[in-house]
């Protein structure tokens, strides 16, 4: 789902998102992460936000706060993100949102925007 930043979508994030995702299933999907030199990613604060018009209120957030995402560091200068949202979360979800994934630092409050992008969510499977 996360790509390096190559489309044509103009952002400053270090990459870019895509996505179809089925709300009426857990949405549990594994994701590697090119650090660029940050260490220590477990200890960071992840969110990823997703949003029906830009600049509102998030729709839905997932973060390490909740454990809907979980990071690891790899130890290799990549780490795993792992997105863990149930059904419920996600029910009331359908077309295209804007998706935002950053980390704050909690020790200086630097915040690293990872990804943006657009994400549609699919009534499926059929309730």
């Amino acid at each position: 789902m996360v790509a390096r930043n190559t489309s044509p979508l103009k952002h400053g994030a270090r990459n870019t998102v895509s996505g179809l995702i089925s709300n009426g299933a857990t949405w549990y999907e594994t994701i590697d992460i090119q650090l660029n030199g940050i260490t220590d990613p477990d200890t960071l604060t992840w969110e990823m936000t997703f949003q029906k018009d830009y600049g509102g209120s998030s729709d839905l957030t997932l973060t390490t706060e909740d454990s809907t995402i979980t990071v690891t560091d790899d130890g290799d200068g990549t780490a795993t993100m792992v997105i863990n949202a149930p059904p419920a979360s996600l029910s009331a979800l359908s077309g295209d949102y804007f998706c935002n994934l950053k980390s704050t630092d909690p020790s200086d409050d630097r915040v690293i925007h990872w990804a943006f992008g657009s994400v549609t969510f699919h009534e499926s499977p059929p309730a």
